[in-house]
């Protein structure tokens, strides 16, 4: 992926398009999910940012980019960009591929060079949205070395009930008998912890 195709900035008429986002998607995510956001001042207003969320739902990108007044390069999996309608928006958004199920060295060094340049990544550390009753599956440690080499500060963000509005393999949305949330947590940096200790740490954050 060259810097051409996936440039290190959001283009210019992303950051004019957020407000009128949050107005009409916000709205319709507010009529479909009542969300609750809390820790806002917890999210650091400069420098690079990673953010890592459980994931449950389709839904949690838009709750997250809603909750967070940063714009943010979200990585998705590679099958969202071979749409047509959805890659070229996501693309456009500043969404980047990565290949579910393996290390994808060409995605992380795509997030390492955002952190790098002082942008705001997401990654779901779990690999795929979660269906079971666990509160989190089990975190690919990629994230870590995302940070590290990226110079970056870890931003935890638990969400609930979003697959109250839409599941894995659903084909239309529904309005939530309860509040969507998702929660801010305390930022860290891992300079010095080992890979495990990061990812206890993230794994406590993610279910709690």
């Amino acid at each position: 992926m060259s810097e051409t195709t996936y440039p290190l900035r959001h283009h210019w008429t992303v950051r004019l398009a957020i407000p009128f986002l949050r107005l009409t998607v916000g709205a319709l995510l507010y009529w479909l999910g009542r969300p609750r956001i809390s820790g806002k001042h917890l999210i650091p207003p400069r420098g690079g940012v990673l953010i890592i969320a459980n994931h449950l739902s389709d839904v949690d990108p838009i709750l997250i980019q809603l909750a967070c007044p940063r714009p943010i390069h979200f990585m998705a999996k590679n099958s969202l960009f071979r749409m047509k309608r959805i890659g070229k928006f996501m693309k456009w958004f500043g969404a980047f591929p990565v290949k579910p199920g393996s290390a994808d060295r060409g995605a992380l060094e795509r997030a390492i060079a955002l952190l790098q340049a002082g942008e705001v990544v997401c990654m779901f550390p779990e690999g795929g949205i979660n269906v079971t009753a666990d509160p989190v599956l089990p975190l690919k440690s990629g994230f870590v070395r995302v940070a590290r080499d990226g110079n970056a500060m870890i931003l935890p963000m638990r969400i609930t009930n979003t697959n109250r509005i839409r599941t894995s393999d659903a084909d239309r949305t529904h309005r939530s008998p309860v509040p969507i949330t998702g929660t801010w947590k305390e930022a860290r940096r891992p300079p010095h912890e080992s890979e495990e200790e990061v990812v206890k740490w993230a794994t406590e954050m993610l279910s709690n």
